[in-house]
């Protein structure tokens, strides 16, 4: 059975080169996402493309599955959400 996608808001908590990282929503659930997810993507290293811990990014989920995210400017704040060090 196929979920409806669902679109989110968080931030990045955890980002790694080896093609993985997580994201945090406003409720403070953690998602797994591959970078190949990411929008606009085609395998630079996370420092060339200045992805870090703190990025707002806009992702969705289908059937409970990261299927796609937008890095945003870090100006384009998430309210609310504050990611722990």
């Amino acid at each position: 059975m196929n979920e409806e996608e669902k679109e989110k808001k968080g931030k990045i908590a955890r980002i790694e080169n080896f093609g993985y990282g997580i994201i945090v929503d406003e409720e403070g659930k953690e998602y797994f996402f591959t970078l190949d997810k990411v929008e606009g993507y085609q395998g630079q290293t996370v420092q060339a493309l200045r992805w870090k811990k703190g990025n707002p990014v806009h992702f969705s989920i289908q059937n409970g599955k990261v299927s796609s995210v937008k890095v945003l400017k870090n100006s384009d704040k998430v309210k609310g959400l504050v990611i722990a060090p």
